[in-house]
């Protein structure tokens, strides 16, 4: 099996044996979530159960480049800026961490979830962070540490699965839950459309 990405000016292979991403003759724990940032650039790994380090994959030179703060738990899924200059980690410890890109340090750490959080994204120009949980909520942060602005979204009578923004209109996106609710979201007020 094989993972493939391109952009205007590359076309690249990473291997997956059985079902481990092999780049260069490096081997990563098995895949539970993986991501290429926006300018194709580099990839964003997370491992299975253990793993608690996202991984950041160079694609040119197809190497490690760095590991992200860990989690007390393993990391269920992670996103990448528009700017390419942060990830999010969404993990089984109840948090989300923001990083930075270029040296992988920790700018801010998430915490309102009273269960697993199942997955966060950027939203609003990246000046907003999205995060939902198995606890049956999401919340909509504020992304940098200037501003701890945090606004609880209710509206799922049961945990949160998959959180997406609309391409077409950014300032809406659309949860899923464990009972199979479609809910859209204005990302802008908070509130249920």
């Amino acid at each position: 099996m094989r993972l493939i990405g391109a952009n205007s000016e590359q076309f690249l292979e990473f291997g997956l044996d059985d079902n481990n991403l092999v780049i260069e003759g490096e081997e990563t724990n098995r895949i539970r979530s993986a991501i290429f940032s926006p300018d194709g650039e580099f990839i964003v790994t997370t491992g299975s159960a253990g793993s608690s380090s996202p991984e950041i994959w160079d694609v040119q030179r197809r190497r490690l480049l760095r590991r992200l703060p860990e989690h007390n738990g393993p990391v269920n899924s992670v996103a990448v800026s528009e700017d390419n200059q942060f990830v999010l980690s969404a993990s089984d410890d109840f948090s989300v961490i923001l990083s930075a890109v270029a040296s992988g340090d920790e700018i801010r750490s998430y915490n309102a979830h009273q269960n697993r959080v199942t997955m966060a994204i950027f939203t609003d120009a990246d000046e907003r962070v999205i995060s939902a949980s198995s606890d049956g909520t999401m919340y909509l942060w504020d992304k940098l540490p200037i501003s701890r602005s945090v606004q609880a979204l209710e509206g799922h009578g049961a945990g949160v699965d998959t959180i997406a923004q609309l391409p077409y209109d950014p300032d809406f996106f659309l949860s899923t839950s464990a009972t199979g609710e479609l809910s859209l979201w204005n990302g802008i007020s908070g509130t249920l459309v």
